[in-house]
């Protein structure tokens, strides 16, 4: 099987030099990600002591997981030739470079390489984009650069049409949710499916609301990044991670061990925080257009699974699945899960990509 190659390339647009992440449509289905994660799979659950039940067990779960994968590969098999299978053939035959795009951003904190497990899957269907967000990672921003949600949409949006990219699917992990839900209000896009992974659509609840945003303008001094990263250490990075709710594998602990040794990622995670304010995008998040999915980790801390739902009320027509036993992090927990469902939303949805 051929796994397609990822073009990454430095795009200096507006003043800001992304990172930027392409993966083209797979002409052929790629065997998965090679990216470890807890167990060694994609979602996989911890060794238990073997005994004839836990052996049962272990059992059911190999077919289960062994279905899962078949589903991802075939997300709708069992319902027959569906709109999504349909699109798929027809993406395979188009030119390189008019393929069905799917946008994905990160969250605030982490980089394109946390998308590294879920876009294989997503390219099986769409030609995948990823970046590093203003000031995260690998892209750099100029001085006096702002990066509240007007200036990253406006950002994000100058980016994709220097990239001459319309995407039928936008994926945005928590804060990155939040900047695909601004452009899309606004018009600047609009995807068949807004897929929101513990979106971070809602302000701050009580104290918190008014304590983190004054803390991270305090921590967001020049030179206070650089004493933060040099006290990083591994074992402080599983505390964070467990503090979301997330189990990750090797890999993806290492990735943001390192994001987290890096003066200028901190920093520009704390101009973020500084500089977040999501009431406007709340208060017209009940005005999108294009169908929005919210996939929820049950324990997830971040974004707890009630506002999750209070959001689902709130926009007509919206839905909300949950992931049993994923955190915050659930697209590198669980990316098989995650794929699935979003095919299976667009299946349902008889979208036709364009």
């Amino acid at each position: 099987m051929i796994s397609p190659a990822v073009r990454a390339e430095q795009v200096e647009v507006g003043g800001v030099r992304w990172h930027v992440k392409q993966r083209p449509l797979a002409r052929e289905v790629a065997e998965g990600p090679k990216r470890s994660s807890p167990g060694g799979d994609a979602d996989a659950a911890p060794e238990e002591p073997s005994s004839p039940a836990s052996d049962a067990v272990a059992q059911k779960k190999r077919t289960a997981s062994a279905e899962d994968s078949a589903a991802v590969r075939q997300p709708s098999a069992l319902r027959g030739d569906t709109v999504g299978q349909r699109t798929q053939r027809s993406a395979a035959r188009r030119p390189p470079g008019t393929e069905p795009t799917a946008v994905l951003v990160h969250g605030s904190g982490s980089s394109a390489d946390s998308f590294e497990l879920l876009a294989p899957l997503l390219a099986r269907r769409f030609r995948v984009i990823s970046f590093d967000l203003p000031g995260h990672a690998r892209t750099r921003v100029p001085a006096g650069y702002t990066p509240d949600l007007a200036q990253l949409a406006d950002s994000v949006h100058a980016l994709l049409v220097h990239l001459d990219c319309q995407p039928s699917l936008v994926v945005g992990h928590s804060a990155g949710a939040a900047v695909l839900a601004r452009l899309t209000l606004d018009g600047r896009v609009e995807p068949s499916l807004l897929a929101g992974l513990g979106a971070a659509l809602a302000p701050f609840e009580g104290l918190a609301g008014l304590m983190l945003p004054a803390a991270a303008r305090v921590l967001a001094q020049p030179g206070v990044a650089a004493l933060l990263s040099s006290s990083v250490d591994g074992a402080l990075v599983d505390r964070l991670l467990r503090g979301v709710g997330s189990r990750l594998g090797a890999d993806g602990r290492e990735h943001y061990h390192r994001l987290a040794k890096s003066d200028a990622h901190l920093a520009g995670v704390l101009a973020m925080f500084a500089n977040w304010n999501l009431d406007e995008l709340a208060a017209q998040l009940p005005g999108l257009k294009s169908p929005l999915l919210l996939i929820a980790g049950a324990l997830d801390r971040a974004v707890p699974l009630a506002q999750l739902r209070r959001v689902a009320g709130r926009v007509p027509g919206a839905s909300l699945e949950v992931i049993a036993g994923a955190g915050h992090l659930m697209h590198e927990e669980r990316p098989r899960e995650v794929a699935r469902l979003i095919f299976d939303h667009l299946d349902r949805g008889s979208v036709t990509h364009g």
